[in-house]
């Protein structure tokens, strides 16, 4: 993990993954916060990430989309 970390860095890009994803999510909600371990995958960056845990709101998903991802087969 790199020293300086910037409020604009991605968390994946840092080093994180889907496990250290879900661990944050479990401290989160133990410090009373709402973080889902989606949460990360959808809001990526430190500052989208910070803003949404104040604003859980900002986690859900945009009116019409689906959480499923399909993959068209010919």
């Amino acid at each position: 993990m790199p020293d300086d970390i910037a409020d604009t860095d991605d968390f994946f890009e840092l080093g994180g993954d889907s496990l250290l994803a879900l661990e944050a999510a479990t401290e989160s909600r133990r410090a009373g916060l709402e973080m889902p371990a989606s949460g990360v995958l959808r809001r990526p960056v430190l500052a989208d990430l910070a803003a949404a845990v104040i604003d859980p709101a900002l986690f859900a998903l945009p009116s019409g989309a689906d959480s499923a991802v399909t993959t068209e087969r010919s």
